[in-house]
């Protein structure tokens, strides 16, 4: 059987064209480690994104997170993040997001929500998981998109935190010219799990913290007394009164519903010896 070779050699020719062209082919998923943070570049800077100066006049970034009260985390707490990304007449937006410690190190763990992904970058010896949109995950008819994803708060003594966004406001031409790139940075700082004041009653435990729907409150008075627990904010403004009654000495175990809004509190417990105060976090 004669082969000829010049038809064989275009079909191999064609196949590896093929091949490489579907290599090629991206998700357009974004792209981890251009959050702007230490030893990364942007989208604008690294040249996928370009044409105009980064954080220009007429758009922005910004990072919100309702149950990190004062920006404080609890270790092992679970907290939803947002972070929008808006610019009139843009139909589509991208983010990229990391939560770092001080030495560059991943600080917890993420979760993506929905339009988004997790991708990872090794960046200054640090292999760097990111929150990044997926392909269409961003489009937008209002000039704005907010994503929302988790972040599992670091073990204790982890220390200060910091969160790092970026985010694409493109102009839907089809190229990566025209579009707008925005940063923004978060210090998120580690939460002390209570302090106390005064003389008080002993053996003060709060079960669950963080909380989600009671408060469990177990503490041994020394003698007969009145006491009284009081849920406070932050500020020290009175949420609540849980209790205020006379109780025998001896163990006490109450259960106490959780404030109907999320975030940080202050427990109160007082009596005729003292006053004890312990930080609380609803979620």
């Amino acid at each position: 059987m004669k082969i000829n070779r010049t038809k064989l050699a275009g079909i191999f020719l064609a196949a590896s064209i093929l091949i490489v062209g579907v290599s090629m082919i991206s998700s357009d998923n974004g792209i981890a480690g251009r959050t702007g943070s230490p030893g990364e570049t942007t989208c604008n800077t690294s040249g996928c994104h370009v044409g105009n100066a980064l954080n220009a006049t007429g758009g922005s970034i910004t990072i919100s997170a309702p149950t990190l009260a004062n920006w404080q985390y609890f270790p092992g707490a679970v907290y939803p993040i947002s972070v929008t990304v808006s610019r009139a007449g843009c139909p589509i937006f991208g983010v990229g997001f990391e939560a770092l410690r001080s030495t560059g190190a991943n600080a917890g763990t993420l979760t993506a929500g929905v339009g988004t992904t997790l991708k990872a970058a090794t960046i200054l010896g640090n292999t760097r998981t990111n929150i990044v949109h997926t392909l269409n995950g961003g489009t937008s008819s209002t000039g704005s998109k907010t994503f929302t994803f988790n972040w599992t708060a670091p073990a204790a003594g982890t220390g200060t935190v910091t969160f790092y966004a970026a985010g694409n406001a493109t102009n839907g031409n089809g190229s990566t010219s025209g579009d707008f790139i925005y940063t923004t940075s978060q210090t998120v700082t580690e939460s002390a799990t209570g302090i106390e004041e005064g003389i008080v009653a002993t053996s003060i435990k709060i079960h669950p913290n963080p909380i989600v729907d009671n408060i469990n409150l177990s503490f041994q008075l020394m003698s007969n007394e009145e006491v009284a627990v009081r849920i406070l904010s932050l500020e020290g403004k009175l949420v609540e009164t849980a209790l205020q009654e006379n109780l025998q000495s001896g163990n006490h175990n109450l259960v106490i519903p959780a404030p109907t809004q999320k975030g940080i509190y202050l427990l109160e417990l007082e009596h005729s010896s003292g006053t004890a105060t312990r930080k609380i976090v609803v979620l």
